[in-house]
């Protein structure tokens, strides 16, 4: 069972969340086969037009959906954690400024994937940190802000670019989890197999899992300000369906199959 472990860091959730928008938004993450393409990629800007041409070919999700208007190379600079030079580019439609981050580098370059993945992997099993540090080298705190850079992008805007794609057919529930040691709640949002919604919050009441499941709404409502989900599975729990009337009041709910099932055979056992 994969753990979720939330951390406070003493900054406030509208702090985090401007930080994020102002920030991991205006950086674009390609797959780059090797360091040596991407050196060769950044010292050539005709080289670079090709890559970015042939990404947005066989990538378009990836990319800005203003950039079908062009864009033009407009600097570089380099990273202080890596020493790699990042390229960074200007839409044409909105003016809108971002880095090319290579897919061998983490969030805001602060090291390589094969250098962290493995540590990484290991705190899904609740491995202390200091255990990390007497394996892998390095702090505490630098895995610590490793760890908190995996849950920086808005889950909405990483998977979903065009509003048109927006899913209409949801799925929701409510999956409980441990932290050091209290129970908590992560009010999840799918669809076609895609997380497109989690956070944390401490009890399962209607008020709790509104605000839970609000992270979902806001995301997608960022992409499209009229988004309105037509229905949406969840469990028989009576605080996320009451949730889910609150955001959408239009909402379809379904009942997912096997609450169903569970509920008519516990009901079947009675007089």
């Amino acid at each position: 069972m994969i753990r979720y472990y939330a951390f406070d860091c003493g900054v406030s959730k509208q702090h985090r969340r401007r930080h994020r928008e102002s920030s991991m938004s205006k950086h674009i993450c390609l797959p780059f086969v090797s360091e040596a393409q991407d050196k060769a990629v950044v010292d050539d800007v005709m080289r670079e037009r090709d890559f970015l041409t042939h990404s947005y070919a066989w990538h378009p999700a990836l990319l800005p959906t203003a950039w079908e208007q062009g864009c033009t190379v407009h600097d570089t600079y380099q990273s202080k954690k890596t020493r790699h030079r990042i390229r960074r580019v200007k839409l044409k439609d909105t003016t809108a400024v971002f880095s090319i981050r290579p897919s061998f580098l983490m969030p805001y370059g602060t090291a390589l994937t094969d250098e962290v993945e493995k540590a990484l992997s290991l705190l899904q099993f609740g491995v202390p940190l200091s255990a990390l540090v007497d394996v892998f080298g390095r702090d505490e705190m630098c895995w610590y802000r490793r760890l908190l850079q995996l849950g920086r992008p808005h889950l909405v805007g990483t998977t979903v670019k065009a509003k048109e794609k927006l899913p209409i057919h949801l799925v929701a529930d409510a999956k409980h989890s441990w932290m050091p040691r209290p129970k908590v709640f992560i009010p999840t949002t799918l669809a076609h197999g895609v997380f497109l919604g989690a956070t944390v919050v401490t009890t399962a009441d209607t008020e709790a899992l509104t605000t839970g499941y609000q992270e979902f709404q806001r995301a997608a409502r960022q992409l499209d300000p009229q988004y309105q989900p037509a229905t949406v599975c969840t469990d028989g729990c009576s605080a996320t369906r009451k949730a889910w009337r609150a955001m959408f009041p239009a909402i379809t709910l379904g009942w997912c199959l096997l609450h169903l099932t569970l509920t008519l055979r516990d009901r079947c056992r009675g007089a």
